[in-house]
């Protein structure tokens, strides 16, 4: 977890943990209202100052994640300690200069995971299937966003809700990634979209950026900074 003497700059400094907090209020306000906790941990080289903290690591939880009393299972005799559920988790990056640099989220019904996972699954089990069958499969296990529907998944993933962390956000395509090979070689299912965007901040630097959406409801799964 991150020190005690990094929390101070997590409370006071944007470029950190309030950024990540203003982020997840802005793409998953379903998170917010329920009495949920936000853990976040900090983690960089031991050598560095450790007076801002850049990377860290989250887990939303539906209770506090800090272990309650334990209780006895009475079949093994055990001590099992009770766990909040988790409902999202992932990764936050930002630079010293406080833009943000990549985040990615998982393991949460607020970015379709099971959904995802189930039809990734199906796909890496039919290696007779062709991308045109996989992606006709895709529409037909409920995704709102197939290869047909570019135009509806821009018009709703609000651009501005970027501005406020990468700047002005100007599109410059937009794709739905399929197979990674037509060989059906390793881990080749993908399907999600990737919109890669320029962005133009405040003091006039331009930045790229890759956004990734799950097409079952065009739920922001993460962002990269592109070099």
């Amino acid at each position: 977890m991150a020190s005690f003497c990094s929390l101070a700059t997590f409370a006071t400094d944007r470029n950190s943990a309030t950024t990540l907090h203003e982020f997840l209020h802005t793409f998953y306000p379903e998170l917010f209202g329920k009495g949920r906790y936000l853990d976040v941990t900090a983690f960089q080289p031991i050598d560095s100052s450790w007076r801002e903290v850049y990377e860290t690591s989250f887990k939303v939880t539906d209770g506090p994640p800090v272990p309650g009393n334990p209780t006895i299972d009475l079949v093994t005799g055990t001590r099992v300690i009770p766990k909040a559920n988790l409902t999202m988790e992932g990764f936050f990056q930002v630079t010293p200069g406080g833009q943000i640099e990549r985040m990615y989220a998982r393991n949460s019904q607020f970015v379709r995971s099971k959904e995802n996972e189930e039809f990734h699954k199906l796909v890496q089990s039919h290696l007779d299937w062709s991308e045109t069958v996989a992606l006709k499969a895709l529409k037909g296990a409920g995704a709102l966003y197939g290869s047909d529907d570019k135009e509806a998944l821009l018009n709703s993933i609000y651009l501005e809700r970027f501005e406020s962390f990468l700047g002005h956000v100007k599109v410059v395509s937009a794709n739905l990634n399929g197979f990674s090979n037509p060989n059906h070689v390793g881990d080749f299912a993908q399907f999600y979209w990737t919109v890669d965007v320029d962005a133009l901040s405040t003091d006039g630097a331009h930045r790229k950026y890759a956004l990734f959406f799950e097409p079952f409801e065009g739920r922001l799964t993460g962002l990269e900074h592109l070099p």
